[in-house]
């Protein structure tokens, strides 16, 4: 599912940003986010999804970017110590 995401957000750009399919698509990825644990494998594969799909919707991604963020450090935190 995270490829096939990240392949339609790649293709439809800024397209991507308007208000009602940025909810709807941030809300499933969310559920997933909150769902896996630090350790999960998956977690590889759904960064690359937000990763197109922040490079499709640009500034959109703001009020999303420090939860992101924080998890992202921690995650690392982990993995280096």
């Amino acid at each position: 599912m995270f490829d096939c995401v990240g392949t339609i957000a790649e293709n439809v750009g800024e397209t991507l940003g308007q208000q009602e399919i940025l909810s709807a698509l941030l809300l499933l990825l969310n559920k997933k986010w909150e769902n896996l644990a630090d350790n999960n494998r998956s977690l590889l594969t759904l960064f690359e999804c937000f990763e197109s799909v922040i490079f499709a919707i640009k500034s959109a991604i703001e009020p999303y970017a420090q939860i992101i963020f924080e998890r992202c450090l921690r995650i690392l935190r982990k993995v280096l110590f």
